[in-house]
């Protein structure tokens, strides 16, 4: 491995880690906001997209390290203690409670 495929995989790694560091904290589908629903799909369509040119640019070992690294980002980020700061501190992932009615039926 030269410097450039080392520096590569580097970079790929750190931005797989940050998205999924920054979908941990997100609430579950069903109780996320407009917003947070469309960051949500256009940050892993970006992902998808990353992954994908690593692939056909035949870069194996930056297309690995982003893996890895969204895992590994996503596992920090679900420690409760993390994920409760993050969703605290910024208001984007805060959980928006559900409507319900009288009989404790989700209301849309």
């Amino acid at each position: 491995m030269d410097a450039t495929t080392i520096g590569i995989t580097i970079v790929f790694a750190i931005i797989g880690a940050i998205i999924g560091f920054g979908f941990a904290p997100m609430p579950r589908n069903d109780m996320m906001n407009a917003q947070q629903k469309k960051v949500s799909s256009a940050v892993g369509i970006v992902y998808i997209g990353v992954f994908l040119a690593a692939m056909i640019l035949g870069w194996d070992a930056a297309s690995w390290s982003i893996l890895i690294g969204a895992v590994v980002g996503y596992m920090i980020g679900t420690i409760p203690a993390v994920k409760e700061f993050m969703q605290i501190r910024f208001d984007f992932y805060a959980v928006n409670p559900k409507k319900r009615n009288r009989n404790n039926k989700t209301v849309k």
